[in-house]
Formats: structure tokens, sequence, C-alpha cells
């Protein structure tokens, strides 16, 4: 469930709860605040909780399991949804490795790139990347008798935020260096500061 406090730091209240229905979680959600919405993204159930902020109710339920999903993604998992505020949801996914067992025990795969597209209101995928940039690096490991990727904290890794006027900021963690993007995906310019 999610916690509510007041400025002060005093409990108000709590929402949602752990379960597979309206308003509730299947895995600890990501929480993000738009025009007096609060958005709450449960990756495991495929779902979007949209609350009210004044009245903390729930308004709707969004389906995320895209059953229109592009060829190119045969291979990819929800990674990371942001609503933009318009009812729409810009939409990560990461690349799921198979075939870990043909490359050796500690080698590092860091050749794969998360693709961005849009989830409309009715959740639909739109079939049109907006934006591609480059992922975690994941290392080769071997656990439970199998082989899997492992990643830890300290990998540079992809950040990926968006205004409320919908334009797309992106930047990786080991430099300074944020670039922006329109709505649609197009460069527009970039914030960079070099440093040791």
């Amino acid at each position: 469930g999610i916690n509510i406090f007041n400025a002060d730091g005093r409990y108000l209240t709590r929402i949602g709860r752990e379960g597979r229905g309206p308003g509730e979680f299947a895995s600890a959600p990501a929480i993000y605040i738009k025009s007096n919405r609060l958005y709450v993204i449960d990756i495991m159930s495929y779902r979007i909780n949209i609350f009210s902020v004044d009245s903390l109710s729930l308004i709707r339920s969004v389906n995320i399991n895209p059953t229109n999903k592009p060829d190119e993604l045969t291979d990819y998992n929800i990674h990371q949804v942001l609503p933009i505020g318009n009812g729409t949801y810009l939409t990560g996914f990461d690349k799921f490795l198979r075939n870990l067992s043909e490359l050796p025990v500690g080698s590092k795969v860091d050749t794969l790139y998360r693709r961005h597209y849009y989830f409309e209101s009715d959740g639909r995928l739109n079939p049109k990347q907006v934006l591609e940039v480059k992922d975690q690096t994941v290392i080769v490991s071997s656990f439970f008798g199998g082989v899997g990727p492992t990643t830890f904290q300290f990998f540079d890794k992809p950040l990926i935020t968006v205004s409320n006027n919908g334009t797309i900021y992106a930047a990786n963690s080991n430099e300074f260096l944020i670039k922006e993007y329109s709505t649609d995906g197009h460069y527009l310019r970039a914030i960079f500061h070099p440093y040791k």
C-alpha cells in the first residue's frame, strides 16, 4: 500500500493494498504526481492505478499489457512508465536476455538499448518508437544452478524523465550530459558540464 503523510510528516491514511484488483498492487509501485493525479505504476500487474490527490479515491485503472506489441519488441519487457499528463504514458522497454548460458560467466553485456514508446489513454501501444537510449550494463552470473543477468547500482544507467509539457529529458548516470527531446523524440539541445 501507499502511506500518505501531510507536509509536517503526520500520518494521514493509506491507499491500496496487495492484490490484483483495481487499486491494488502486485509489486512495489512507482509513484508519480501530475495535475492533481497520483499515478501508481504496477509493472507486475501491467496496470496503472490513477487516484485523485484531493480525495485519494481511485479514478480508474489502465491496462498496459500490450496486445499490439510490434515485432521489434518481441524480446522486450516494460521497464518504466512515465505519465505525460494528457492521458498518454512514455514507456521504456528493456531487452529480456535469452541464451545467456552460451556466454562465459563474468562476461559483460553492454550493447543493450532501452526503447521508448507511448501508451495511449486506452492502454493501446503506439507502434512508433519515440526514443532509444543505451541501457545498463549487465554481468552474466551463475546462481541457483542456472545462468542469468546481474547488474549493480554503481553501474552507469539511463535516466529518463518527462516535463509537464511533454518534453523528454535523457541522461546517463556516469556523465553530466542531459539531452532534451521533443514529445515525438526529436533532439532539441543538451546541457553538458565536464567533471572528473
